[in-house]
């Protein structure tokens, strides 16, 4: 996948590699649904998260983005 979305920049290639089971246990989507489904790990005592490839096309703005929308409403809840 990472290839596909890095050096080949083919999107959809990579979107038909990805499976169920990444699904279940990965993130995708919007900031607002970062934040939903981390609510709901948090929720089940999730205290540590990990962020990792591939993180879409524009590695960097997904990365600014998390940095400025979800660690924010994160930060400083006692959980």
């Amino acid at each position: 996948i990472e290839q596909a979305i890095m050096v080949e920049r083919d999107e959809a290639k990579a979107k038909a590699l990805v499976t169920d089971k990444m699904l279940r246990i990965g993130i995708v989507g919007t900031t607002h649904d970062l934040i939903a489904r981390l609510e709901g790990l948090v929720a089940l005592g999730v205290r540590h998260i990990s962020l990792g490839p591939p993180l879409g096309p524009e590695p960097l703005a997904a990365i600014e983005a998390v940095g400025r929308d979800v660690l924010p409403h994160f930060r400083g809840k006692d959980r």
